[in-house]
C-alpha cells in the first residue's frame, strides 16, 4: 500500500517546507519603508522641480518612470510572493512593466511629447493683444458671413 502524501518528518517534506517558507514580518516592514522612501522621493519631485530639474519635463518623466518601475518590481516580487516562486514569474512581471514603459515612451515620442515649446506654464491665459487680435478676427468673420 503506497500513498502519495509525504511523511511530514521526511527529508523531502522538510525541503519543500523550506522552499515555500515566507520571510519574517521584519522583511515586509523593511520593504514598506523602502516603498515609503521611494514615494516620498516621487512626491518631492514636485517641490524641487525648479532647483533640481530646471523645469526639464523630460528629466522629471524619466526619474518618475524609473521609480515607478522599481516600486512595481518590489511590490510584485515581495507582496505577490514572486520572489519566492519560480524566477520565471518574477521576470515575466518585470519584463511586462519594462515593455509597457517602452511602449509608453515610444508613443510619447511619436506624439512629439519631448519637444519643449518654451512655455513656462500651460495654464496662463493668452496675452491681451493676442486676445484682442482673436476677437477682431472673430468680428470680421461674423461680419463677412452675415453679409453673404
Amino acid at each position: 500500500m503506497s500513498t502519495d502524501t509525504l511523511d511530514p518528518r521526511s527529508e523531502q517534506a522538510e525541503e519543500e517546507r523550506a522552499a515555500h517558507e515566507h520571510p519574517p514580518d521584519s522583511t515586509y516592514i523593511k520593504v514598506a519603508i523602502v516603498l515609503a522612501v521611494l514615494t516620498a522621493i516621487e512626491v518631492s519631485t514636485y517641490f524641487v522641480e525648479d532647483e533640481v530639474f530646471q523645469n526639464n519635463s523630460t528629466a522629471i518623466v524619466i526619474t518618475l518612470a524609473i521609480m515607478m518601475v522599481l516600486k512595481f518590481a518590489i511590490v510584485a516580487l515581495f507582496f505577490m510572493h514572486l520572489k519566492f516562486d519560480s524566477k520565471v514569474f518574477g521576470r515575466t512581471f518585470v519584463f511586462g512593466i519594462i515593455l509597457a514603459g517602452a511602449v509608453y515612451i515610444a508613443t510619447l515620442t511619436a506624439f512629439v511629447f519631448w519637444d519643449n515649446s518654451g512655455l513656462d506654464s500651460y495654464d496662463d491665459p493668452p496675452d491681451t493683444d493676442v486676445r484682442e487680435s482673436l476677437e477682431r478676427q472673430d468680428d470680421q468673420q461674423d461680419g463677412s458671413t452675415s453679409q453673404g
